[in-house]
């Protein structure tokens, strides 16, 4: 019987270091960069499922203090890229920084706002805003872009924020992108932040 407790034992402890190993692999194999996408600066995520554009940049508004949209895509590309790997983007939230709206991190449901990865425009709801980027990784219909009606999917809500898992946005099977679902969309529909 102590035979088949330590043998039970051994296929679980087994099997959790083969999962973990796995998920670091995918974790170390996933790069945030910034790509061209039909003339639209991309923040793009090449992971082990394939190449993933969360985000499209090309809204002016921050250009008069040198943020141009291939300058935003470049920075929070990186911001992507540095968080992820460190491990302290594990979740996207919500916040204010210096009564501007954000996108930043989190490391757990109910995590504090920890590292700004963008911005967004004065007067934007930033939940909006994320139900936007979380709805268009489950339709698989191109980067986060800034005008168009979506429908909105549930997410983990707390009071006031919504805390979206990246691990499982980036490694759902939704995430096939290809280059005929931003062709799809109209110019008006490509205002992107």
């Amino acid at each position: 019987m102590t035979f088949s407790i330590s043998k039970s034992l051994l296929t679980l402890t087994l099997g959790t270091g083969i999962l973990f190993t796995t998920q670091l692999a995918a974790r170390a194999s996933t790069k945030f960069v910034c790509e061209d996408i039909n003339n639209v600066p991309t923040t793009v995520a090449h992971t082990p499922n394939g190449k993933i554009p969360v985000i499209g940049w090309s809204s002016n508004y921050f250009a008069e203090d040198g943020y141009t949209p291939e300058v935003r895509c470049k920075q929070v590309s990186a911001r992507f890229q540095l968080y992820y790997k460190d491990g302290s983007l594990k979740y996207l939230t919500t916040g204010l920084i210096n009564k501007q709206p954000v996108i930043c991190t989190a490391e757990h449901i109910n995590g504090e706002c920890k590292n700004l990865l963008f911005t967004l425009k004065l007067g934007t709801d930033p939940s909006k805003a994320l139900k936007d980027l979380f709805n268009v990784r489950e339709r698989a219909r191109g980067p986060l872009y800034e005008s168009g009606n979506r429908a909105i999917v549930p997410l983990n809500k707390t009071e006031s924020r919504i805390y979206i898992d990246v691990d499982k946005l980036l490694n759902s099977n939704t995430n096939n992108y290809t280059e005929e679902n931003s062709k799809s969309k109209s110019v008006k529909e490509q205002t992107a932040w």
